[in-house]
């Protein structure tokens, strides 16, 4: 409790959803929006779906109780699952976007 009566024990939570959940999905939207050659493929396909997961999975994690035995390996997997898709979103635009832009 803060001394103004507010409980910020969900407050990392609160952070993670909005950029995991919000700003990193909106700025894949955005750049796909510029670049609409990134869409499509089984790459784009895993990266989406890897990216809706640690948008979920890591929120979700921090969540819960941290006594609950699933609180850490939600939070293990969700991290790892976003940064992987952020290394695959940065792959796929150096490839369709920069690489094809020097051919």
């Amino acid at each position: 409790m803060t001394p103004g009566g507010g409980d910020l024990a969900l407050l990392p939570t609160h952070a993670h959803f909005n950029l995991f959940g919000w700003v990193t999905l909106s700025l894949y939207g955005l750049i796909h929006k510029a670049y609409p050659s990134l869409g499509g493929g089984a790459t784009a396909r895993v990266q989406f779906v890897l990216a809706v997961l640690g948008g979920v999975g890591l929120p979700l994690g921090f969540g819960l109780p941290r006594t609950y035995p699933a609180h850490n390996i939600l939070i293990g997997l969700g991290a790892l699952s976003g940064a992987i898709a952020a290394i695959l979103f940065a792959a796929i635009f150096v490839r369709r976007v920069i690489v094809k832009a020097h051919a």
